[in-house]
């Protein structure tokens, strides 16, 4: 009685061990991507003191600066170094929100202000450019 139990057991966890890896293989070829895909613009938007928006490159400011991790977005009125954050700079945004919301550019001095690309993964700024200027 105990033999014909032995066998049907063996001949289903053959089937099993075929069947199995098959429908897993199938399950994970047919899902969809956990994280949606979205073309990566280099364009990054920020509104000027005087509400003009303006539309640039962020390579074209801050060149490779921008493959760096976590990137945020400060401001700062006068010429930083890059050996640290300037105590005064003011936090715009991180750059993915610039990319799909303006930026608000402060009101500077003659010289319009820089922009200072800070990597938080690195904790230390990565690149500098200055305001681009308005467009009359």
């Amino acid at each position: 009685m105990i033999q014909p139990l032995r066998r049907r057991h063996r001949y289903s966890f053959v089937a099993l061990a075929v069947v199995l890896p098959a429908i897993f293989t199938a399950g994970l070829t047919a899902r969809r991507p956990l994280v949606p895909i979205q073309p990566h613009s280099d364009r990054i938007l920020l509104t000027m003191p005087s509400g003009a928006a303006m539309v640039t490159g962020a390579r074209e400011l801050w060149g490779s600066a921008v493959d760096a991790p976590d990137l945020l977005v400060y401001w700062t009125a006068d010429e930083p170094e890059l050996a640290s954050l300037p105590v005064n700079a003011r936090l715009l945004g991180s750059l993915d929100a610039a990319r799909r919301e303006a930026l608000r550019v402060p009101q500077g001095n003659r010289n319009r202000g820089y922009l200072i690309l800070y990597s938080l993964a690195w904790q230390k700024p990565v690149g500098r450019a200055r305001v681009p200027k308005e467009m009359p």
